[in-house]
């Protein structure tokens, strides 16, 4: 998960504290401490954060696929809500960053280069729930002077990725096809492209974001700044899977609530943290086909 590769960028002698609905374990990480907590009631939270009193709070929970916008907003939006509630009650001198999306912006047409200073107008419930979240730490930050930062992500790809997702269901159908002899497999529209990062890239830069020199709250993209055509992503699944298959694009495919062309620009990124893209589009790719074992 994106958490496990944002403590693997922590010191060794720092103390990590985890906080999630259920118990997890964290794969070859030392010194970390784990708590259950439904964030249902904020008194459960409120109980840990007193106790643990956290410089830094990392708020990765979140809920993309969903139509129900209860849900959504109780996840991303209130929770958010409570961990600065709880920081603003107790006078706990903490920092937090939280997880923002590229969908926060107008995804009605082609955006390429998307700067943090462009209108937030966006297209999908899961896009509002994000907006709505920004208001909230806007709100807390201007009110109790906590710094904030929402880390607007783009496309994620490499390792530890979900297999709902691109590029994951490529490589699902191209393996399918492998395994029925099938010479093509049938996608939706491909003329349109996505900003890939890499997740232990993205884990770098919300490190970096945590640890730099800010106060009040910041809206950073974390974005590759290169935009990938999916035909171009599909047939570097093809290379890496080492198959002879053809791609064939079923335009009548519904993807009217995806975008169409977008790419961010991370030149606020960087100036903030110096922050490096480590691992090409390519290498991501191929270590999240490893990951899955195909």
């Amino acid at each position: 998960s994106l958490m496990e590769y944002i403590i693997s960028c922590v010191d060794e002698d720092t103390k990590v504290i985890t906080v999630d609905r259920n118990i997890r374990n964290i794969r070859n990480i030392r010194n970390i401490k784990s708590y259950q907590c439904s964030f249902v009631d904020q008194t459960d939270f409120s109980e840990i954060a007193e106790k643990e009193r956290p410089d830094i709070i990392f708020n990765m929970a979140g809920i993309v696929s969903s139509t129900d916008f209860g849900n959504l907003f109780s996840t991303n939006v209130k929770i958010t809500q409570t961990i600065l509630e709880c920081i603003a009650n107790h006078g706990i001198n903490s920092r937090l960053i939280v997880a923002g999306s590229a969908a926060q912006y107008d995804l009605s047409s082609d955006r390429f280069n998307v700067t943090e200073s462009e209108s937030l107008s966006p297209s999908s419930l899961y896009g509002l729930s994000k907006v709505l979240q920004e208001n909230v730490i806007k709100y807390y930050s201007d009110n109790y002077g906590i710094t904030t930062i929402s880390a607007r992500i783009f496309n994620i790809s490499g390792p530890g990725q979900r297999g709902d997702i691109v590029p994951a269901i490529f490589f699902k159908k191209i393996k399918t096809a492998i395994e029925k002899g099938e010479k093509k497999i049938l996608v939706g529209r491909v003329n349109h492209s996505r900003d890939f990062t890499d997740i232990r890239d993205v884990a770098n830069a919300l490190w970096l974001l945590s640890i730099s020199d800010l106060s009040g709250v910041e809206y950073v993209n974390i974005s590759s700044g290169e935009p990938v055509q999916i035909y171009k992503l599909i047939d570097t699944c093809v290379e890496l899977m080492d198959a002879s298959i053809d791609i064939e694009s079923l335009s009548e495919i519904d993807n009217r609530n995806n975008p169409v062309s977008i790419s961010g620009n991370n030149k606020r990124l960087i100036e903030l943290t110096g922050w490096k893209r480590m691992y090409s589009f390519k290498q991501s790719l191929m270590d999240q086909l490893n990951d899955y074992g195909l």
